[in-house]
């Protein structure tokens, strides 16, 4: 049993004492107090990177007891986007970060408390990991909060890498150099990442980059990620990414590459006894003219250097959709982009598509040689082609141009122009011109509200030719639409 006696001399003390003692947990309570649920709205979280040595640099082998992991950047600061938008993750996702003057490096520990439920079966390159356990980064090295580049992987260590085009559009047709090696462990899987940063274009002037971590666990339908906390938001939305700071001083290479093939026939007359030898050498050129603009040459290409197209079957009345996989065109694709969703379901109409130029009616045709320019020039986005084909019997070689301009506007949203010229079947003198204006709101609406225009106009022989569309959707929490206008002149 306690006692508290108050005698007269010590009562005023003890008073006082007991006072300051019942206001100790209420001031406790008032400092203590919870910030209450996030914005996530304006949510974003930051990193900064740490350099290491590059002896010190880890051993990309799917195992992160490598010492110059402890000394890496790390957070677990992952959020729900499915099934419950903002709530804490049924699993720990714990990623670090580091880089040397040639590499970015990332790893991840992916704990699951189930771990022989984890769902690992595929292992080719781009494959499509929606029904595989995932983990995704995205890297906006140049801040446009539109573009960006992709590099994912699953527990088997299968490399999927793409570009994404404002913030809407992939293309896994782009390939680059990098390495990446996972493993199952007891406790879940682990990830390691080494990116070059020569394989991606880096403005070294820039303080902060935009990055996204992204994890989906699909026996639990489950995708958490550590920005973007906004399931009306789509997967590559990097409109309002996480924050990367600390990387400087890295390494992009001499900014020169070059691409040399070689394709031939050979057949042997056994009535002359002599062999007839045919080779057709071609090149492409690649030159950083500043970090973020690029120089292209082609000469005599072809598409033997491209992958094999996917097969399909036409089963309507308009030409299939084949994706463009050839270097040269490849490169800053994201440039030439015009229309947004206007033409996000099908090439009829659009005014540039270069996977037209080299093939005429199903059968390819050589070309000459090719220039481009293509990147970020100050505050704009360019892009300008110019190619020369080569006659295939009746056909004759053709002239092509193509030059885009676009700049970003307000928070989200950019306006543009394009002018292209020529035929690359030969048939019409003809050259378009148009502009597009792209808007973007993710913040006022509740929801994501997009809106894309575009309109173009013919010169030369079809000089009447004329479109106009637009194409405006909301997509919310609760409920989403799609409305769509357009116009074909004659």
């Amino acid at each position: 049993m306690f006692r508290l006696t108050l005698s007269p001399a010590g009562g005023a003390a003890a008073m006082a004492l007991l006072l300051l003692l019942a206001a100790a947990p209420a001031r406790a309570q008032e400092l203590v107090q919870d910030p209450g649920p996030i914005d996530f709205q304006s949510y974003f979280p930051r990193m900064e990177a740490v350099r290491v040595d590059r002896a010190e640099a880890p051993k990309i082998d799917g195992d992160l007891s490598d010492p110059a992991w402890t000394k890496a950047a790390s957070t677990e600061e992952f959020y729900q986007v499915l099934p419950v938008e903002g709530a804490t993750p049924s699993e720990t996702t714990r990623a670090y970060l580091m880089y040397d003057d040639e590499f970015l490096y990332v790893g991840f520990h992916l704990f699951d408390s189930e771990p022989d439920k984890i769902t690992a079966k595929l292992m080719a390159r781009d494959a499509q990991l929606r029904n595989e356990d995932s983990i995704r980064v995205m890297l906006d090295p140049f801040g446009t909060f539109r573009d960006g580049f992709f590099f994912g992987t699953n527990p088997n260590g299968a490399r999927v890498d793409a570009l994404i085009e404002n913030s809407s559009a992939i293309r896994v047709e782009w390939n680059t150099i990098w390495n990446v090696k996972s493993k199952i462990v007891e406790d879940g899987w682990i990830a390691e990442f080494a990116i070059p940063f020569r394989s991606i274009s880096v403005d070294a002037s820039l303080d902060e980059w935009g990055l996204q971590f992204l994890r989906f666990i699909p026996r639990k339908n489950e995708e958490m990620r550590w920005s973007n906390i906004d399931r009306t938001r789509g997967r590559i939305d990097l409109t309002n990414p996480g924050r990367l700071s600390g990387v400087e001083n890295v390494r992009t290479g001499a900014g020169l590459e070059a691409q040399l093939f070689v394709t031939g026939a050979s057949a042997y007359d056994f009535e002359l006894d002599e062999i007839d030898l045919d080779l057709n050498p071609s090149a492409n050129i690649f030159y950083k003219i500043t970090p973020s603009l690029t120089g292209s040459l082609t000469f005599n290409t072809d598409f033997a250097d491209a992958p094999l197209d996917a097969r399909q079957v036409n089963t309507g009345r308009f030409d299939l959709f084949f994706p463009e996989t050839r270097d040269f065109f490849l490169q800053d694709v994201a440039s030439f982009e015009f229309g947004g969703a206007v033409f996000a379901d099908a090439v009829n109409g659009l005014p540039f598509f270069s996977r037209r130029i080299g093939i005429v009616e199903g059968r390819p045709v050589d070309i000459v040689a090719g220039a481009k320019v293509s990147g970020k020039l100050g505050p704009a986005n360019v892009g300008a082609l110019a190619v020369r084909t080569g006659g295939d019997g009746a056909l004759d070689g053709q002239y092509l141009g193509a030059a885009r301009a676009s700049f970003s506007i307000l928070k989200e949203s950019k306006i543009g122009a394009i002018i292209t010229y020529g035929d690359p079947a030969g048939e019409v003198d003809n050259a378009v011109g148009g502009v597009d204006f792209q808007y973007r709101n993710t913040t006022r609406f509740e929801g994501a509200l997009r809106a894309d225009l575009a309109f173009l106009q013919s010169a030369g022989d079809d000089a009447g030719g004329r479109f106009a569309a637009a194409d405006v959707s909301y997509r919310g929490d609760k409920w989403s639409w799609t409305s769509r206008f357009e116009h074909i002149g004659e």
